[in-house]
């Protein structure tokens, strides 16, 4: 019984083993997610807001669209949120964002599938207010007198009447205070200061206010905004009330802007001297009854850059090997150390290089950093004004790549983990089987003797 019990215990130890293994390609594989969200109803010239969520990924997601306009064409990723708005041109509205190689926190790239985010319109509010149609009230019939301040309220008729209409338009309001400038449909001459008490008259029974009689406009929107210099982000839009202009070189911006109402005056626009840094510009619209919008445009100018201030502020580099795996390299970055030297192994094919610069209106290009070959490789980071390529800082790095190793005639060659593992397993198993044999056959052999010794 305790042999049976031993070969029990070893295959219970094996399959312990196997549930191990398995637990840790798990583990693995719920070190990282990848999301993508954000509204999911909008009415067309919105601008709403979607965020990327990479947890434990890092690299760079395309984003494509249909019916909206967006901010960015993709965005880098680095096991962080990163957020991209959109201008809804149309609906429905579709945004997709596309992984392109992420990898893990093992630097492997992993296959990760698009996500897709459908706008739709929104559902408009119902209105509780502006119920006064004039249900089948045809306005002033027979010689009573308007004086251009009729209520629509329920259907009802408030007239003031005595001899002719006092230039009425035939424009009523509606009982929530909303203009609604409509001609009447008259039975004599159009808008005649007498005709016959059948000004505003609506043949289809509703009867709509009149803001002839000293109500001001209170239309505070602008009908256009545009400026000589850089691009609104985002589009214009009249209910947009902040736009930006970034990487601005001029040391001023005409802005030109036109109200809706012509009643209305605009304030702010022009030409305005800008200073490096943030610029705000404020655009008042003034309606005709004093009631003020204000539209917002921040304009970022570019700092008059200096040979001195084209530096790296941080410099990360990653080394990729025959199996397309990427891998940390330390180096000891500072900006204002200019030549470094590297070593890596035989195997290394590219390098990724992912420096970020110290001040806006700095570009960078790289050479050498790809199709490394056996020796000395020279990369070099290039530092330039985008206004001007004459200056320049460079950042050079030295990469030595160690030769690959002679294999001699007969050696054999390394084992993976994984065909390491794999043999484990099997000696594993055969260990028990034998185990379990040569239990098997002492305990034949003892019955065996036991059998003679009884004779």
């Amino acid at each position: 019984m305790k042999k049976k019990n031993k070969i029990i215990g070893l295959i219970i130890a094996f399959e312990l083993i196997l549930q191990l293994i398995i637990c840790n390609v798990t583990v693995k594989a719920a070190e990282y997610n990848f999301n993508f969200t954000g509204s999911t109803t909008a009415n067309v010239g919105d601008t709403v807001t979607l965020t990327i969520t990479a947890t434990g990924l890092t690299g760079n997601v395309k984003l494509s669209s249909t019916n909206a306009t967006l901010s960015d064409s993709q965005k880098w990723v680095e096991r962080n949120s990163v957020s991209i708005t959109a201008r809804i041109t149309g609906l429905p509205a579709t945004i997709t964002a596309t992984p392109v190689e992420l990898t893990d926190n093992d630097y492997n790239i992993v296959s990760i599938a698009q996500k897709t985010v459908t706008i739709n319109a929104k559902t408009p509010p119902v209105s509780q207010e502006g119920q006064g149609s004039n249900n089948g009230n045809n306005g002033n019939q027979g010689g009573t007198t308007n004086q251009g301040s009729t209520t629509n309220n329920q259907g009802s008729t408030t007239n003031q009447g005595e001899s002719n209409n006092q230039g009425n338009n035939g424009n009523n309001q509606n009982n929530n205070g909303t203009q609604i400038v409509k001609p009447g449909n008259n039975n004599s001459p159009n808008n005649s200061p007498h005709n016959n008490g059948q000004v505003g008259q609506n043949t289809n029974g509703n009867n709509y206010g009149n803001n002839q009689n000293g109500v001001k406009s209170s239309n505070n929107y602008l009908k256009s905004l545009s400026v000589n210099v850089g691009t609104l982000k985002p589009e214009f839009y009249r209910e947009t009330y902040e736009y930006t202009i970034d990487n601005i070189i001029e040391n001023e911006i005409d802005v030109t802007a036109e109200s809706e109402d012509e009643k209305a005056y605009v304030n702010g626009t022009g030409t305005i001297a800008l200073q490096e840094g943030k610029n705000v510009i404020n655009i008042e619209v003034n309606a005709e009854n004093n009631q003020v919008r204000t539209y917002t445009i921040t304009v970022n100018k570019k700092e008059n850059l200096k040979e001195s201030d084209l530096r790296l502020k941080s410099l990360e580099i990653q080394t990729i090997n025959e199996k397309n795996e990427f891998k940390n390299l330390k180096i000891d970055f500072e900006k204002e150390k200019f030549n470094y030297n590297l070593d890596v192994d035989d195997n290394i094919t590219d390098l990724s290089i992912l420096p970020t610069v110290e001040k806006e209106g700095i570009i960078f290009d790289i050479t050498g950093d790809k199709n490394l070959l056996t020796g000395n490789n020279e990369v070099k980071i290039t530092l330039t004004k985008q206004d001007d390529q004459a200056v320049r800082t460079v950042y050079t790095i030295n990469v030595n790549k160690k030769a690959k190793p002679i294999v001699e005639v007969g050696t054999k060659p390394k084992l993976s983990t994984n065909n390491v593992i794999i043999i484990m397993v099997i000696v594993i198993v055969l260990a028990a089987i034998i185990i379990a044999t040569i239990m098997i056959l002492q305990r034949r052999k003892k019955k065996k003797i036991n059998k003679h010794s009884k004779k």
